[in-house]
């Protein structure tokens, strides 16, 4: 029955149309081959006559298709970007490689820290160059995704007026691009931290670390504890000792005594030490030499085993302010 009362008012609506016409003059002649201007009243009426012969033409269908049209075209942006993106990696892979080749480095992790002491050998500048560069090209892509996720925003918002299908989309690509943003604002943290530039690394992996909820936080131990070590290298030891300690505390006991937590406990006790708790500190070494055997105490634990004679020393000339007095490290820190 609905179907065939649209049938009837398209058919009213055209006869209209042609009434009105030929009301106002207007004609055609078939057999001349002209036709007369249309009037701005005939469009009107038979463009709405048109639009009445379209089965289920609603405004809702209307907003709907054009969601999966803006849909389609993030899309397509997003593909285009991906094969930017890994084309872009290929290419800073291989300038790390020649730049390591060149350079004769085998141990990242030493030279980044020497780079830190100021200590950049000549052929270390070309490594550091391209890994600035490096990050320099992530940081690019990065803002590219972000100006789609933008650009996504107002389907999100209106996502109540897509299918179900697209609606799902919506939330996938959603996804997608925020998964893709974070990872290639790592990337680029991750070449300045490898660069020894602190503080261009310290505002991105700041950003990362701020975007995980308070609850989840300890969990992510790789990135707490980089953060961490960017503080402490660039002057904000009370920063570095609350990260250090968020995932040390984080842990069990078992795990906390571990060779796991070797590394976070040294640092940390390294920070007690420069704050003036031996206390503290000489408890987290001693921790860490016991990680070693008794033969190796000698040897592997040589510089440990130095450290917690030097600050036993120091604790026994009342050199020390012992933790939970009036000079507590947490005081101390960052002054």
């Amino acid at each position: 029955m609905e179907q065939v009362m649209r049938i009837f008012y398209t058919h009213l609506a055209t006869c209209l149309a042609l009434t009105s016409a030929v009301a106002l003059g207007w004609t055609t002649s078939g057999l001349a081959g002209d036709t007369a201007p249309a009037s701005p009243g005939k469009n009107l009426i038979l463009a709405a006559a048109k639009e009445s012969s379209s089965p289920g033409k609603t405004p809702e269908d209307a907003a709907a298709a054009k969601i999966d049209k803006q849909l389609a075209a993030l899309q397509e942006q997003f593909a285009a970007l991906s094969t930017e993106e890994s084309q872009t990696l290929m290419k800073t892979l291989m300038a790390k490689k020649t730049a390591m080749d060149s350079g004769k480095i085998e141990d990242t992790n030493t030279v980044r820290d020497e780079m830190a002491k100021g200590k950049i050998k000549a052929e270390w500048r070309d490594y550091r160059q391209v890994l600035t560069a490096s990050a320099q090209q992530w940081e690019v892509m990065a803002q590219k995704f972000a100006r789609l996720s933008a650009q996504l925003k107002p389907l999100e918002l209106d996502r109540n007026k897509a299918s179900p299908d697209a609606q799902a989309q919506i939330d996938t690509l959603g996804k997608r691009l925020a998964d893709k943003h974070r990872s290639l604002s790592e990337h680029a943290g991750d070449c300045y931290y490898d660069a020894a530039e602190f503080k261009k690394a310290l505002p991105i992996f700041t950003a990362l670390y701020q975007e995980i909820p308070e609850d989840k936080r300890a969990a992510e131990r790789t990135l707490t504890e980089k953060l961490a070590d960017i503080c402490d290298k660039t002057g904000d030891p009370k920063s570095a000792m609350r990260l250090y300690e968020t995932t040390y505390k984080a842990a069990s006991e078992q795990v906390r005594k571990s060779w796991t937590m070797h590394g976070v406990r040294n640092r940390l006790a390294a920070i007690y030490e420069k704050a003036g708790d031996f206390k503290t500190a000489l408890d987290l070494y001693k921790v860490s030499l016991e990680n070693f055997a008794p033969e190796k105490r000698d040897t592997d634990g040589k510089w440990l085993k130095d450290k917690v004679a030097a600050l036993e020393t120091k604790l026994g000339q009342g050199q020390a302010t012992p933790a939970g007095s009036k000079g507590n490290t947490t005081k101390r820190v960052g002054r």
